[in-house]
């Protein structure tokens, strides 16, 4: 019975840490733009279907300019692959799945026009952040490697990405009331469609 004790502390101590090339500041860098190399790749695919969900016409005009950036966005990260040194290759981005559900979801909750509009810009929004976020921890990740050329390529796309976070931003405000509009109209027309006075009993 101590001998078996013995052997499982001996076990326990002798125990391999992870190697070095899987636990360190470059395979974060590396698992993070395998990542949002999926998520742009992915968006590519999946923004042009809404597109005739779409209603107001600055939005649509913003969302297919962002289509062709996001388009040069991976065409950008495969030369920050080049510069790593890596193959270029892409791990499923669940986040950004889930990012697109949601905006699938709700071209079928709502009918096209201004509140489906008001529901597709939150969408939107919601993936810009995450872009945001993502780029923003990859740049300061290359300038902690001493990567400069990845770091100028990285911070190229946030700058982008912050853009369209502005536009999307003015353009939410604009669409946001139209959506409130419509909807105080239609709640009107149905009131209007209700009988208001009191029927007389014979």
């Amino acid at each position: 019975m101590k001998n078996n004790k013995e052997k499982s502390k001996s076990v326990v101590k002798n125990k391999r840490p992870k190697s070095a090339s899987s636990n360190n500041v470059k395979t974060l860098f590396i698992n993070g733009l395998k990542d949002i190399y999926w998520a742009e790749k992915y968006l590519v695919k999946s923004l042009p279907k809404f597109l005739k969900k779409i209603s107001n016409e600055k939005l649509k005009e913003t969302i297919e300019e962002h289509l062709t950036e996001t388009e040069e966005h991976a065409n950008r990260l495969e030369m920050v692959f080049d510069f790593c040194q890596i193959k270029t290759s892409s791990k499923k981005c669940e986040a950004m799945v889930g990012l697109v559900e949601e905006y699938k979801k709700a071209t079928e909750l709502f009918n096209r026009g201004p509140l489906l509009d008001a529901a597709l810009i939150i969408g939107i929004q919601k993936i810009k952040h995450y872009e945001m976020a993502a780029y923003g921890a990859l740049h300061v990740l290359s300038d902690v490697l001493g990567m400069e050329d990845c770091s100028a390529l990285l911070k190229k796309t946030l700058d982008e990405e912050h853009e369209v976070g502005k536009k999307l931003n003015e353009l939410a405000g604009e669409i946001n009331q139209e959506a409130f509009n419509a909807s105080s109209e239609e709640k009107a027309m149905k009131n209007d469609l209700q009988p208001t006075g009191a029927y007389m009993s014979i």
